[in-house]
């Protein structure tokens, strides 16, 4: 109960000094420390020190997403990024309540363009938690924007429920099979003649495109593992 008040009142606080900007490139204290609060990632500031390119598939994705998006009051640091993630992560959190939390944050001059602000800073936190394009639709469901782009509509329950709508859960085959080593994507293309389309949009992974003659693929591997913790 006390998560979901918070959540509704406040935007908890991150105040490790290596957050306090929103510059790139990121040094290894600030990876480090992203990475353990968007991911709940335990990883040693060793690791990021020894390979500079640690984590850079996902990194490079939120360097783009945060560099795209206005440095309103709720993302003017990694800091108040990082912790407008955190709302989302609440486990009672719904998008009204993570609305009213962002809109406390405001400053006077920003309440003039609240819904704006607010808009955009839910769906920046969508982004990067999920790595699937969030917005608010007249109906339900998924929409496909004028990039092509598959975007997603959250209006009501969780996070964790609006995920739950979105990633059906596998099915798995009652005997082992195992694929041919030359199942792969380069042969995918050379025999049957489909193109393979690298997404980071993980609402379009194996969504065929131009009358079944291409398909995305989701190829964020290490971002799916970081995932398995929360």
């Amino acid at each position: 109960m006390m998560a979901f008040l918070c959540s509704i009142h406040c935007i908890p606080a991150i105040t490790h000094p290596s957050m306090d900007s929103r510059d790139f490139p990121l040094s290894a204290t600030t990876k480090q420390v992203l990475f353990e609060l968007l991911f709940d990632a335990k990883f040693s500031l060793q690791e990021f020190q020894k390979d500079p390119g640690f984590g850079g598939s996902y990194l490079e994705y939120y360097q783009k997403t945060i560099e795209s998006c206005k440095a309103h009051s709720t993302a003017q640091s990694h800091g108040s990024i990082a912790s407008l993630v955190s709302l989302l992560k609440q486990p009672d959190a719904n998008r009204t309540s993570v609305e009213s939390a962002i809109e406390k944050e405001l400053s006077d001059e920003e309440l003039e363009d609240s819904n704006e602000i607010i808009e955009d800073s839910v769906n920046l936190a969508v982004r990067l938690l999920l790595m699937m394009p969030t917005g608010v639709f007249l109906t339900p469901g998924r929409s496909i924007t004028v990039s092509g782009d598959t975007k997603l509509t959250w209006k009501e329950g969780t996070i964790i429920d609006l995920v739950g709508t979105e990633i059906s859960p596998q099915t798995m085959m009652g005997d082992n099979v195992k694929l041919e080593k030359i199942f792969n994507a380069r042969n995918l293309e050379r025999i049957a003649g489909i193109e393979i389309r690298w997404t980071s949009n993980l609402a379009d992974h194996l969504r065929m495109r131009d009358e079944d003659s291409a398909v995305e693929i989701f190829h964020y591997a290490s971002f799916l593992r970081l995932h398995q913790q929360w």
